[in-house]
């Protein structure tokens, strides 16, 4: 019985091997000598012998053209070329964003002058939490987003028409500009003095610490406006303090005898501060409006701001808005191809959002550091105290951005400057020119030209 047992074991061990073999012959048939087929057998895989075919890794220059390597050229993502590419670098097998990197092509195929390990000095307000409330929104940028920006924080604030940021005040300064639409603005400060006024397309405001306020949208396609705020640290406790969260915290038999009125008055208050909450603009509060106030620069036409061939640029420092204590500000609108000339900042960090079309800045931060970055709309970047830099429109329409400074007025050194009022012989023998383009620096850029 073991014998008839052990006989019909083999007989079947037999059968399968030889189905097996007749199965990997008809695979074999379809495959042809490269390894393609008759679409049975995914690419990259050869037909063999056996039922489980052998996967093969593709070469380096031998990809699936079906999902090809690429990269980055000139803001457009292009096939690398499989054969012959001996330029520097490689393409990225790996995970990336084609879209990131048309954003940054600095990063992906650095400049060659770019050097060492430099500090990332962007971010993009797009990477920020959008904090969506009852009649607009925010988004900011703080210095756990931007290390580097230890001196301003920011903010981009949307208000729909009528909507209240709610009464409150900062232990540190706040600047703000209107980018679309226009804000009414109220302030009380410390000797009861109060404004209300409207701030319109560039106007700005300036409340130093400790000054209360509030404001609302007043147009109806939408309101927006940047803030900064003189410490990037700005999220911290005890830097914000609203109404609402105040009264709210306080027993109400103390509210009670402060108002000297009966405690439920304020059987209503909102159980938290609502930030933002829609509303209406009333003709009463209309009526209040008078654009005559310390607190607001009312911004003159672009077409009275200083300006040569390369744009525009209005400086907003204490020469012209006495109340600033620090927060000084540049807006700046450069024609495609200029740039701002070459300069650094003596009075700290220069803090910087970018409104609308491309550019580009390399930062160099001295000992041979030097990093080049590209911008978007939305972006912020700060450079730092002193770093040399200049801004670049990369693109096909105006660059408009806004700096920043930790400071009440806006000092610089142009490069070109600092060589016009500097020895020519000590020039040519330094930067090894001839003396043709000394003379020529030393004729045409005595003045700051800002732009170029």
């Amino acid at each position: 019985m073991k014998t008839v047992t052990r006989l019909l074991t083999l007989i079947f061990a037999l059968t399968i091997a030889l189905l097996a073999g007749l199965e990997a012959s008809r695979v074999n048939a379809n495959a042809n000598t490269n390894g393609q087929n008759d679409g049975n057998i995914p690419v990259g895989v050869r037909a063999t012998k056996h039922l489980r075919p052998v996967i093969e890794s593709p070469k380096f220059y031998e990809q699936d053209p079906r999902n090809p390597v690429r990269e980055v050229k000139d803001g457009n993502t292009v096939q690398i070329p499989r054969k012959g590419d001996n330029a520097p670098g490689g393409p990225i097998l790996g995970g990336t964003n084609p879209q990131i990197d048309a954003q940054n092509p600095s990063q992906l195929t650095p400049p060659p002058t770019d050097n060492g390990a430099v500090v990332n000095l962007k971010w993009s307000l797009s990477l920020s939490n959008r904090k969506l409330v009852d009649g607009g929104w925010v988004r900011e940028q703080l210095v756990t987003d931007l290390p580097p920006s230890k001196d301003i924080a920011a903010a981009q604030v949307h208000l729909k028409k009528g909507a209240i940021r709610e009464l409150h005040w900062h232990r540190v300064a706040e600047w703000g500009m209107v980018l679309n639409g226009s804000i009414i603005v109220s302030t009380v400060n410390e000797t009861g003095e109060s404004n209300v006024f409207e701030a319109k397309q560039w106007d700005m405001w300036y409340f130093p610490k400790g000054v209360s306020h509030t404001l609302q949208g007043v147009q109806d396609a939408g309101n927006e406006f940047l803030l900064c705020f003189d410490d990037g640290n700005f999220e911290a406790l005890g830097t914000t303090f609203h109404i609402v969260d105040w009264l709210v915290h306080a027993p109400p038999e103390v509210l009670a005898k402060n108002f000297g009125v009966d405690k439920s008055v304020f059987d209503k208050l909102p159980p938290k501060n609502p930030y933002v909450q829609s509303g209406k603009v009333t003709n009463s509060t209309r009526a209040l409006v008078k654009n005559e106030s310390k607190y607001l620069y009312s911004a003159p036409m672009i077409k009275d701001w200083a300006n040569n061939t390369a744009g525009e640029w209005l400086i907003v420092d204490k020469t012209n808005f006495p109340i600033l204590n620090s927060l000084a500000a540049t807006v700046v609108i450069l024609r495609p191809g200029k740039m701002r000339e070459l300069h650094w900042n003596t009075n700290g960090d220069e803090w910087i959002y970018f409104h609308s079309g491309k550019g580009r800045a390399t930062v160099y931060m001295g000992s041979t550091l030097a990093r080049t970055f590209d911008f978007e709309p939305g972006d912020t970047a700060v450079f730092p105290d002193n770093a040399a830099h200049y801004i670049e429109n990369t693109g096909k329409v105006d660059l408009v951005w806004v700096e920043v400074f930790k400071d009440n007025m806006i000092k610089d050194v142009s490069l070109s400057q600092w060589l016009a009022f500097t020895p020519p012989d000590l020039v040519a023998d330094i930067l090894n020119v001839t003396s043709d383009f000394v003379e020529y620096v030393a004729t045409n850029f005595t003045k700051k030209r800002f732009l170029v």
